[in-house]
């Protein structure tokens, strides 16, 4: 007699369609297979015994396809980033479907599987939609442990405003719980009442530092350090949220200098960011290259699903090489042109002038996968290495590598412990 139980249906129907769509769907959202098998193939497993256990038990036996169905949609709508492995999409779904085919003809398993991709392609679609997800995550960075955030102010901050009258960036003052802004600059905690000499400490965000209260900024923690250490100065942060050097010129030329002063430039993100981005839009205005991006921005435009999973932002320019060669060639102009005037400034005055490359994930020797952005910054940022060594100057690239745990909020910008680092390290040049 024919077993005709929902059982025996789900052993055909279930492992022989679901799983293998749902191992095809699934992987292409990861970088590495293994965790597309267990993203896949355990929690299809559980949702079959759970099916299983229910007619079992004779418990919402009708019901146990609409369980098996959501139980084995939702890990792939929770996990619906990564990076393709068509490879083993492929090779997964094969398997399965001859381990299993059993007595179903071929031809109707390829139109069950086929029926069932079009409608879970078009629920993702419409949840992404809906969502407004927008482009997969560039790569599986390693970013600081949620516990070493909890000095984090970004939900205490005030609200400033920064302006840019040729090249002088001005920001407006305010005051919040955490973070304040008075004469135009973050507030350092700590200063001396008459110092004798002053730091003056020039940068952008990650200087400025508005992810942190007002005692966990470096210049802040370069303060305690001084003081400390027996040093009458004061720490003044010049930083302003985009800032890159030529707007650190423009202020350092500003302000009267004074022999005993000591002029700290720390950048390198904003300006390795700039040249990359201007040299990467210029090239994708010209033919090809232009109208190989307005198709890509067209198919993205109609499945978002489709782009993220087969496409990425790296086939959005397809001459990478080239961009980052002409990139590194105008590092000197854009980044360190700036510099040369602000140390020569700062010399003729009788002052001493410290240039700092900063650090940034993607320097980072346990970065994670960094995604074509982070490759395309690393690129450039090698070149701005190599000319900091050259010139003998400060490369802060890897003062984070001998410790696995993550001192990165994001791409460039550091967690309070980040910045204590970064501040003892400004100390010890500070006092040699």
């Amino acid at each position: 007699m024919k077993n005709t139980s929902i059982s025996n249906k789900f052993q055909k129907f279930g492992l022989l369609v679901l799983l293998p769509i749902f191992a095809s769907i699934t992987p292409m959202y990861f970088d590495r297979w293994h965790r597309g098998i267990v993203t896949a193939f355990v929690p299809t497993l559980i949702a079959v015994s759970i099916v299983y256990w229910l007619e079992s038990q004779k418990i919402f036996s009708r019901l146990s396809p609409v369980f098996y169905f959501l139980a084995t949609l939702m890990p792939t709508t929770f996990l619906l980033w990564g990076k393709q492995a068509a490879f083993f999409q492929f090779v997964w779904s094969g398997v399965l479907v001859l381990v299993f085919t059993g007595q179903m003809r071929w031809y109707r398993i390829i139109a069950i599987n086929v029926a069932i991709t079009v409608i879970l392609f078009s629920v993702y679609e419409y949840a992404i939609r809906e969502m407004d997800v927008g482009r997969r995550p560039p790569g599986n960075w390693t970013l600081a442990p949620e516990d070493s955030r909890s000095a984090d102010a970004e939900s205490l901050a005030c609200e400033y405003e920064v302006t840019n009258d040729e090249d002088l960036l001005s920001i407006t003052n305010c005051e919040g719980e955490s973070v304040t802004v008075r004469d135009g600059r973050r507030v350092t905690v700590g200063g001396p009442p008459n110092p004798v000499g002053r730091i003056l400490m020039f940068g952008g965000s990650t200087l400025f530092c508005d992810n942190v209260a007002d005692e966990f900024t470096i210049s802040s923690l370069l303060q305690a350090l001084v003081n400390s250490r027996g040093l009458n100065y004061e720490v003044l942060n010049f930083g302003v949220p985009g800032a890159r050097t030529i707007h650190q010129l423009a202020k350092l030329q500003t302000i009267d200098l004074k022999p005993s002063d000591i002029v700290v430039f720390y950048d390198g993100g904003n300006d390795a960011w700039k040249i990359f981005k201007d040299v990467r839009n210029s090239h994708a205005a010209r033919t090809p290259h232009r109208q190989v991006r307005e198709l890509l921005e067209t198919i993205e435009a109609r499945s978002k699903v489709l782009f993220n999973a087969f496409l990425s932002d790296r086939l959005m320019y397809i001459d990478r090489d080239s961009i980052i060669s002409e990139s590194r060639k105008q590092i000197g102009d854009v980044w360190l042109a700036p510099v040369d005037a602000a140390q020569s400034l700062t010399r003729a005055k009788g002052a001493r002038f410290i240039h700092v490359l900063q650090p940034n994930l993607f320097t980072y020797a346990h970065s994670g996968a960094r995604g074509s952005m982070g490759d395309d910054i690393a690129a450039v940022y090698t070149a701005f290495q190599d000319e900091v060594f050259g010139r003998k100057e400060f490369d802060f690239t890897e003062i984070f590598d001998s410790s696995e745990v993550s001192p990165y909020l994001d791409w460039i910008h550091l967690v309070a412990n980040g910045n204590q680092t970064v501040a003892i390290e400004l100390a010890q040049i500070i006092g040699n």
